[in-house]
C-alpha cells in the first residue's frame, strides 16, 4: 500500500512512514528513510523540522 502524508510534524510522519521526502517552497530538499533522520548530512530545513519536534 502507498499513501501521501503531508505535514510539518516529523514526529507524526515518523509513525506513519518509512521513507521521507522534505520539500521547501515547492522543491525537494531532502529524502531519506526513517533511520537516517538524525544523520549529519541532512538538509538544514530537515534539521529545523527535527529540532522543532524535540
Amino acid at each position: 500500500m502507498a499513501f501521501l502524508f503531508i505535514s510539518h510534524d516529523i514526529t507524526a510522519v515518523s509513525f506513519m512512514s518509512d521513507r521521507f521526502i522534505i520539500m521547501k517552497q515547492g522543491e525537494i530538499v531532502d529524502r531519506f528513510s526513517r533511520g537516517q533522520l538524525l544523520a549529519e548530512e541532512r538538509h538544514a530545513y530537515t534539521k529545523q523540522l527535527a529540532a522543532a519536534a524535540i
